[in-house]
């Protein structure tokens, strides 16, 4: 039997991430921080247990959109939810216990590795492989349980040599206070993302909102010059022992002296220093974003494939219908 056993608001406050953490899977976008964060965005959080003949399997944030006088709910969940495969697989059931009566679309980013059989597992179960893919299915995870020359030796022949350059010319780096201001750090991440033709995902009050949510989870850091502007900017957000790559941009001058590498190399120490033994850089496309995926890769990471996004309905006609509709709607999404 699938249940949907939804968390007040006032108790996830305190005791949501804790059960979060008890689960296997979990990231920082499970946390109540997450969900806070995104509910300025439009979004009612909504957190559960998926339970399973009365067994905790999963434990799921769902961002969700209500069109009240339609009876249709718009469920997003990024990075799936923290437990098992088997509570993965019965979320849409469960959701549409909890909304029963009304129209349901559900969307996930099952962000995990695959498993045998696992398209098999999401069919029978009337998932279907989501249109117009938001994120990339593949993600290099590093090991920070390694020591540091362990680590630097499985750089990449070009990663370790550019690393070298950078620490003869890339300034030095700065790890930024709670209190320290973000508008350098947020300069540099939005011309990057100009010179490369990237949209802005994340806007500098939202950086600030999420760094007051988040508290020491959410780490910034720049690389600056010799004359103290900031000339690479990269941040992770962590929860429990791992930690998810967030934001990075690198100026026309970081570019020339490498800033970014000496930059990466010193915050996945702070990571490492912080208690985060899994470093997930996330994925890039091999053809739209090759040099992204190459400086990924070069850092000698696994290489993980992902089980992606997936959708579920309770009719068959708003896979359709709703995908047309939230072209816009769906960017409101996890960085990549």
């Amino acid at each position: 039997m699938i249940e949907w056993s939804e968390w007040r608001d006032a108790e996830a406050a305190t005791g949501w991430d804790p059960a979060v953490q008890r689960m296997s899977d979990h990231s920082f976008y499970q946390t109540y921080a997450w969900g806070e964060y995104k509910r300025r965005a439009g979004w009612t959080p909504r957190r559960a247990t998926v339970l399973l003949d009365a067994t905790p399997a999963a434990m799921v944030q769902c961002l969700v959109r209500e069109v009240r006088w339609a009876r249709l709910a718009l469920v997003w969940v990024p990075g799936a939810l923290a437990g098992s495969n088997a509570g993965l697989l019965a979320l849409g059931l469960a959701l549409r216990r909890r909304y029963r009566g009304w129209l349901l679309w559900v969307r996930v980013n099952a962000v995990r590795e695959v498993w045998p059989d696992y398209t098999r597992d999401f069919e029978t179960r009337d998932w279907h492989r989501a249109r117009g893919r938001l994120g990339h299915p593949v993600s290099f995870q590093l090991d920070l349980s390694r020591d540091a020359m362990a680590r630097r030796a499985a750089l990449s022949r070009n990663w370790r040599h550019n690393l070298v350059r950078g620490e003869q010319r890339g300034g030095h780096i700065v790890v930024l206070a709670h209190d320290d201001p973000l508008e350098g750090a947020y300069r540099v991440y939005q011309e990057s993302g100009e010179r490369k033709g990237l949209p802005r995902l994340v806007t500098l009050p939202d950086l600030e909102a999420l760094r007051a949510l988040a508290g020491d989870a959410l780490t910034v850091a720049v690389a600056v010059n010799d004359d103290g502007a900031p000339t690479a900017m990269r941040a992770f957000i962590r929860f429990a022992e791992r930690a998810d790559d967030f934001l990075a941009g690198v100026s026309d001058d970081g570019r020339r002296c490498y800033a970014n590498y000496l930059l990466t190399w010193c915050l996945l120490e702070v990571a490492r220093e912080a208690g985060v033994s899994v470093y997930d850089m996330g994925g890039a496309d091999a053809v739209r974003a090759a040099g992204v995926r190459a400086f990924k890769q070069g850092l000698g990471g696994r290489e993980v494939t992902l089980v992606g996004e997936w959708e579920w309905q309770s009719s068959r006609w708003l896979r359709w219908a709703v995908g047309r509709a939230l072209g816009g709607l769906m960017r409101s999404r996890v960085p990549a």
